[in-house]
C-alpha cells in the first residue's frame, strides 16, 4: 500500500521545462521523495531528478510488498535498513543513462542465504557507470571483515570488478556449511 500520496507540477509544458515533486510513503514506513524537473514532455522526454528512498526497517518494508514479491524476498528473512540517493538525468528513453551520481548507506542489513546470516553495513557510491564502497564491513559467524569494492564499466562488456576482503580472521568452517 502506498500512501500519503503529494504529487506536484507547475507552469507544465509540452516543450518547456518545469519543476516536479513526488512524496509518498511506501510499503513499512519507508518513504520516497522525487524532485526536480521535466522538459519536453509531448516529444522526447527529459528528466532532472533527485530521489531518496528511506527504508528504516527491510522486514516491514518486505511484509507490505505484493505478495507474489513478498514471498520471494520473505525467505531471505532481511532485516535492517537503508538509504538510497539518486541523482538521475537524461532522456528517459534511454534509462540506463540516467543514473548521474548516488549513495546507498547500509544500515545493519541482515539476510538469510546459504546457511548463513551475515550482516552489512557502510556505504556503496554510485556513478555513471561505476561503483565504490566506504567503510563496509561485514559480520558472518562472528567474523568482522572490511570490504573494499570497485566496480566500472558496469554497462558494457566487460564488467570490470575489484574485490578485497580484510580480517583478523577468516575461519571458512564457520561460514560454510561441512560437506562431504
Amino acid at each position: 500500500e502506498v500512501s500519503a500520496i503529494r504529487m506536484a507540477a507547475k507552469g507544465i509544458s509540452l516543450e518547456g521545462e518545469f519543476p516536479v515533486s513526488l512524496q509518498a510513503n511506501l510499503p513499512g514506513g519507508a518513504t520516497i521523495d522525487i524532485a526536480g524537473t521535466a522538459a519536453k514532455v509531448g516529444s522526447a522526454p527529459v528528466i532532472a531528478l533527485t530521489m531518496t528512498v528511506i527504508a528504516k526497517d527491510l522486514a516491514k518494508l518486505v511484509a507490505g510488498l505484493p505478495p507474489a514479491v513478498a514471498a520471494k524476498a520473505q525467505k531471505l528473512a532481511l532485516a535492517g535498513g537503508l538509504e538510497l540517493h539518486l541523482k538521475l538525468a537524461g532522456e528517459t528513453k534511454t534509462p540506463k543513462q540516467l543514473l548521474q551520481s548516488g549513495e546507498i548507506k547500509l544500515n545493519s542489513i541482515e539476510l538469510t542465504a546459504g546457511g548463513a546470516r551475515p550482516s552489512l553495513s557502510g556505504l556503496l557510491l554510485l556513478g555513471k557507470d561505476s561503483i565504490e564502497s566506504k567503510d563496509l564491513k561485514a559480520t558472518i559467524a562472528g567474523q568482522k571483515l572490511d570490504i573494499g569494492l570497485k566496480g566500472s564499466n558496469l554497462m558494457a562488456k566487460p564488467v570490470m570488478l575489484s574485490l578485497a576482503i580484510q580480517g583478523v580472521k577468516l575461519d571458512l568452517n564457520q561460514v560454510l556449511p561441512p560437506s562431504t
